[in-house]
C-alpha cells in the first residue's frame, strides 16, 4: 500500500524542488551544449524522471513490501543515472550497486523473516492477515512479544545497516563521493542533495513507526535485568552520527547525514525538528553548489583551483551562489 503523510510529503516537496532545480538548469545552456556534443538529452531527461518517481514510491510507501520494492526500484534508478556518464562515472556506479544490493539483502531478509513470522501468528490468532505486513501492524507484533527482544534487536540492525549503506553511514560510506562526483553535472546535484537522504527517511520509519518501544532501552533493560542506558540502541546511533560529523571537511555530505541522525536519535521535538530542517537546508545549498560548480567547469573548461581565479568578475551570479551556498 501506498499512504502520502506528513513525513512523506516533507520529503516529497524537497525531492521535486530539488529535480525542479536540476530540470531547470538542464533547459538551458548547459543542455544545448549537451545535445550538441552528441549526448541523449532524451535519456538524462528520463532518467531525471524516473528517479523521482520512484523515489516518490519510495516516500509514499505505508508497509514493509512496498518499502522494499520501491527502494530497489530507486537504487536501480540512481545507477541507470549515474551511469549515464559513462567510463569513470559507471565504474564509480557499479561500486555503488556492490554496496546497494548488499543491503537490500539485508532489508529483504527481515522483511521475508517478519512477513512469514506474522502470517503464522495470524494464522494461530485466527486474525486476518490482510495487511500484516503494515507499519502498524509490524509495531503492533514487536509489543506484542511475537519476536523476543534478541530477535528485534537484530531485526533493528539489519534494517539500520541496510538503509544506513544508501546514507553513507559508517562504515559503508565510500562509495558515496565518487559516485556524486562522477555523474553528468546537475545529475550529480539531485543526488546528491535527495538520494542519500532517502536512507534517512527509511531509518525514520524504522525508527519511529516500528521499532520505536526498544529505541530507549527502557524495555532492554526490563528484560535483561540490568542498566542497558549506556549501550542502548539510541546511544549508538548517536555516536555513529557524531563519527559522521567529524568527516565534515573531508566527506561534507556524509557529514551532514551524521548531523541529521544526530538530532533524530535525540528521540525528543526540538532534536527530530533540527534534524528535519537539515534536511531541507541540505538539500537546498547542496544543489546549489553542484550546480555553481558544473557551472565554472562548463564556462571554463577545468576544475583545476590553481587556474580558476577571478571569478568573481567573469561569472558573478555563480559566485554569489557559491558564496551564499
Amino acid at each position: 500500500g501506498w499512504l502520502l503523510d506528513g513525513l512523506a510529503i516533507y520529503f516529497t516537496l524537497i525531492t521535486v524542488g530539488s529535480a525542479l532545480l536540476a530540470t531547470l538548469y538542464i533547459a538551458g545552456e548547459w543542455g544545448r551544449r549537451y545535445r550538441e556534443q552528441g549526448e541523449s538529452f532524451r535519456a538524462l531527461q528520463s532518467l531525471l524522471a524516473l528517479n523521482v518517481f520512484t523515489m516518490q514510491l519510495l516516500l509514499a510507501s505505508s508497509d514493509l513490501l512496498s518499502l522494499f520494492i520501491s527502494w530497489e526500484l530507486a537504487s536501480w534508478a540512481a545507477f541507470a543515472l549515474m551511469a549515464l556518464s559513462g567510463g569513470k562515472g559507471l565504474k564509480a556506479a557499479l561500486h555503488y550497486m556492490i554496496y546497494a544490493f548488499s543491503g537490500a539483502m539485508l532489508v529483504f531478509a527481515v522483511v521475508a523473516w517478519i512477513a512469514t513470522t506474522a502470517v503464522t501468528a495470524a494464522y494461530q490468532l485466527d486474525i486476518n492477515g490482510a495487511g500484516i505486513l503494515q507499519f502498524s501492524s509490524v509495531a503492533e507484533l514487536m509489543q506484542q512479544g511475537i519476536f523476543t527482544i534478541p530477535e528485534q534487536l537484530l531485526m533493528l540492525t539489519l534494517l539500520l545497516i541496510g538503509f544506513g549503506i544508501k546514507m553513507g553511514l559508517l562504515p559503508f560510506h565510500l562509495w558515496q563521493a565518487p559516485a556524486y562526483a562522477l555523474s553528468i553535472g546537475p545529475a550529480g546535484a539531485f543526488l546528491g542533495a535527495i538520494s542519500s537522504r532517502l536512507g534517512l527517511f527509511a531509518i525514520i520509519v524504522v525508527l519511529f513507526k516500528i521499532f520505536g518501544s526498544i529505541i530507549d532501552g527502557s524495555i532492554l533493560q526490563s528484560s535483561f535485568g540490568f542498566e542497558f542506558a549506556s549501550v542502548t540502541p539510541k546511544t549508538l546511533l548517536a555516536w555513529i552520527a557524531a563519527e559522521q560529523a567529524r568527516h565534515l571537511l573531508a566527506w561534507h555530505g556524509i557529514g551532514q547525514g551524521g548531523y541529521m541522525l544526530l538530532g533524530l536519535v535525540m528521540m525528543d521535538s526540538l532534536g527530530s525538528a533540527g534534524g528535519l530542517l537539515h534536511v531541507f537546508n541540505h538539500a537546498t545549498y547542496q544543489a546549489a553548489l553542484f550546480l555553481a560548480v558544473t557551472s565554472v567547469i562548463y564556462r571554463t573548461g577545468t576544475a583545476d583551483l590553481n587556474r580558476l581565479g577571478g571569478l568573481v568578475v567573469r561569472m558573478p551570479l555563480s559566485f554569489m551562489t557559491l558564496l551564499i551556498g
